[in-house]
């Protein structure tokens, strides 16, 4: 049978084997921790940098939106007024049709 020296000694080492346990395990649990962190950080960074292509590429086709915009309003003008310019030459023609008859 043991004695209680025996056991305490027992205990002792139990006590000492699970402290080295639980550091091993802290350690390794950081460690995973770490590398489960840097693994997200780098796919945010991934992303970040996907979408900043896209934000990009979406600006190019609003650019060319705008400078399509604007070249169809200047048009649009520009018919206007020769349509104008073309229906006041109507009239003097008609004007002038009408003096000459």
């Amino acid at each position: 049978m043991l004695e209680k020296q025996d056991i305490e000694i027992i205990r002792s080492i139990m006590q000492e084997s699970e402290e080295r346990i639980m550091e091993k395990f802290d350690q390794k649990l950081q460690r995973a921790l770490r590398e489960t962190e840097n693994g997200l950080l780098e796919e945010m960074d991934r992303m970040r940098e996907s979408l900043e292509e896209k934000i990009a590429n979406v600006d190019k086709k609003v650019d060319n939106l705008e400078t399509y915009y604007r070249i169809t309003k200047l048009e649009n003008d520009n018919t206007s007024i020769l349509l104008k310019i073309v229906g006041d030459l109507q009239e003097r023609v008609i004007v002038l049709e009408k003096k000459t008859a």
